[in-house]
């Protein structure tokens, strides 16, 4: 895909937002400058979204402080001890940051001074395609004279020496790969790579937290599938899962994901990648701090054990599951089913099946309680009993049975009711 000319920056309606106008005119002033760098600069160049945007000033923090609250922007000390502080203007949050080198860094920390040489700030960021910077007016500054024609190429590649850069940051690892993974093109830079083989051991210093960030945006991106091979063939994988993935279903995963134009899943593309058995999953949250929500998707996947085959004349059981286990669920369970199995990623009596019950209405079983009460079943645990009992016998019927008949077979129930099955 070709990358857009820099000259669109100056029509940008990410730049030419007045807050972000207003924010220029503020810190900009007395001679001053203030620039917006990295990735919101990359991703307008490579035509992919704008979201966060960061800047960079010749101001200090607490200069930054003064003029922001002076003319009366909200500021957030969230990264002072690195001289960054958070804006927000009429609702809009931008993270400015003075510029600044590296004094010392531990893989995870850094001691900076601050000082007014932008090249001398773009010579400490990590990749030359994130060390550009665009003025007020749209002026598109590349300090290292490098960062331009690597973003043409789509080219991802460290500043200065690769396994410096990571021992000064090590999740620039991980950095690396999930960028390489959403914007670059093979073939991926080899001495970064070797470095990122080399300096692997430092994963283990980094937050769950900012592994899980990279990880999620990596099992996504359009290169997903290129990236998680050479993970796994350099030795990364297994440091980054801490146990053995699970590589070839995790690719199928992202073929029928493809093959069916659905929009790419991280957590279902990870429970394919390192879940075995049910313990895979608690270890997984406790490893990567996954959220209630990201913890759930892996949990859906995992019904696939108690699915149906995946037969075209297995439809109605497959009605019957869609029904139980709810659309979302499903779903991740039918897909992960199919990359677990035999069948080719792009076979055709499996997508009927799947678009089918897709495009089916899950019924709404026809029976409350209060039905049941005003029926005669008195409130209380029987009542219950005889709700899942008839709710039962409505799937055996393949949801073909209305109220009346339902209420019919009050008198046949057994006195000793369990509940209906579960797939």
């Amino acid at each position: 895909m070709p990358v857009q000319d820099p000259a669109t920056l100056k029509n940008a309606p990410w730049l030419n937002h007045p807050s972000l106008q207003k924010l220029f005119a503020v810190m900009n002033e007395g001679g001053q400058e203030t620039r917006v760098v990295g990735g919101a600069v990359r991703n307008h160049l490579l035509a992919a979204p704008v979201t966060d945007i960061d800047l960079a000033t010749t101001l200090s923090p607490q200069q930054v402080i003064e003029r922001a609250e002076k003319a009366g922007f909200k500021t957030i000390p969230t990264g002072i001890d690195h001289g960054t502080v958070t804006l927000v203007i009429n609702g809009q949050t931008y993270e400015i940051t003075s510029l600044r080198k590296d004094i010392k860094t531990d893989g995870r920390h850094a001691i900076v001074e601050y000082g007014t040489d932008w090249l001398q700030d773009a010579s400490r960021r990590d990749f030359t395609m994130n060390a550009l910077y665009v003025s007020h007016d749209g002026t598109l500054h590349d300090p290292l004279g490098t960062g331009q024609d690597d973003v043409k190429a789509r080219k991802l590649r460290f500043i200065g020496t690769s396994e410096h850069r990571i021992q000064e940051d090590y999740l620039r690892t991980l950095r690396f790969y999930r960028l390489a993974a959403q914007y670059g093109e093979p073939p991926f830079d080899s001495a970064a790579i070797r470095a990122t083989i080399k300096c692997r051991q430092g994963l283990a210093n980094l937050s769950p937290e900012r592994v899980n960030n990279e990880l999620v945006k990596l099992l996504k991106a359009p290169l997903a599938k290129q990236i998680l091979p050479l993970l796994y063939q350099n030795g990364l994988l297994s440091q980054i899962l801490a146990s053995a993935p699970n590589l070839i279903p995790a690719l199928r995963g992202i073929n029928i994901e493809n093959h069916l134009n659905l929009p790419p899943n991280s957590m279902f593309r990870l429970s394919l990648l390192a879940v075995y058995h049910q313990g895979d999953i608690k270890r997984l949250k406790k490893l990567f701090k996954l959220s209630n929500a990201q913890e759930d998707t892996l949990q859906m996947s995992q019904a696939y054990k108690a699915l149906p085959p995946l037969d075209v004349n297995a439809g109605d059981e497959h009605h019957k599951a869609h029904y139980v286990l709810g659309s979302q669920a499903y779903t991740l369970a039918f897909l992960t089913k199919w990359a677990t199995g035999k069948h080719a990623t792009n076979d055709q009596s499996i997508t009927k099946l799947f678009q089918k019950e897709s495009n089916r209405i899950v019924p709404t079983f026809p029976l409350s309680g209060k039905d049941l009460i005003y029926a005669g079943v008195q409130p209380g645990p029987d009542l219950g009993k005889k709700l899942k009992a008839l709710e039962n016998i409505w799937l055996e019927k393949n949801f073909t049975l209305t109220t009346d008949e339902l209420l019919q077979k009050l008198d046949t129930l057994q006195d000793t009711l369990t509940d209906f099955k579960e797939f």
